[in-house]
């Protein structure tokens, strides 16, 4: 990047590492491409998924590998940066009952907000009001990063580090009524209407090679998807919702009205 040259910033906030290739990975590849500093935010490591069909490690090491995972799809995306909140993904409960990996929402909004005013981004995507498909940690996830997108700005509420207030001027869900086709449509937020069809064709292969960087978790997104190969599973569109500001006139870009930072 050239020096003095303004930049947009994005942080997208995933509850597991594969969510943010799925949902968003080739929006996140034209952004990254345009230079949008972007950075992934994900709550756990994933421990408590599929360590990989056949198995390529312990249920132990689950945790770091999927870290791994994740750090090579934000390589092959683009994305400047990767962190995590060390929430400990559960194993699902008896019967394959999904479970939240957070304990305390009050903490996890409150994290939240310390991330916003440490990183300051324009612009924050998220998971969808529903979860995409009921995922108990996808729905905290929205609910805890829905709230803290409207504290973080608020001078009164004060987390303890002495950063700042910092207000993003956009928040989004991902997967917005994806609709159903003969492609990938398991991560379908029915709930929220798209305000924002966003045309990836031409990063369609980076998508693809992103999602093989999650090697564990492929065929188990295969198998709850009905789908038997992952080549050419996605749709060469992915939808939004802006939850804030309210849809208004249609826009055609995420940064729409937004005026870049200095660097």
């Amino acid at each position: 990047m050239a020096r003095g040259q303004r930049v947009y910033s994005m942080l997208v906030v995933s509850a597991h590492p594969d969510d943010e290739t799925i949902c968003l990975g080739g929006t996140m590849a034209v952004y990254a491409h345009r230079g949008t500093e972007i950075t992934i935010l994900c709550a756990t490591r994933g421990e408590g998924g599929s360590c990989g069909d056949p198995p390529i490690c312990t249920r132990g090491q689950l945790g770091a590998v999927r870290e791994q995972e994740m750090r090579c799809a934000a390589r092959v995306l683009g994305v400047s940066r990767v962190e995590f909140l060390d929430y400990v993904d559960p194993l699902p409960a008896p019967n394959n009952v999904l479970r939240p990996a957070v304990p305390d929402m009050s903490g996890f909004k409150t994290k939240l907000v310390e991330v916003l005013r440490l990183l300051r981004p324009q612009v924050v995507i998220t998971h969808g009001s529903n979860g995409e498909y009921g995922h108990p940690q996808h729905v905290a996830t929205n609910r805890a990063m829905t709230e803290a997108f409207f504290l973080a700005g608020n001078r009164g509420i004060n987390t303890g580090l002495g950063l700042p207030p910092h207000q993003p001027a956009k928040l989004y869900y991902f997967a917005a009524a994806a609709p159903p086709a003969l492609r990938f449509s398991h991560f379908s937020n029915m709930d929220d209407p798209p305000t924002l069809a966003f045309d990836i064709s031409a990063y369609l292969t980076i998508k693809h090679q992103a999602f093989a960087c999650h090697h564990t978790q492929i065929a188990t997104t295969l198998r709850d998807a009905g789908l038997a190969q992952a080549q050419g599973i996605f749709p060469p569109v992915e939808y939004l919702h802006r939850r804030f500001p309210r849809p208004g006139e249609a826009e055609g870009d995420l940064f729409d009205g937004i005026i870049p930072e200095p660097p």
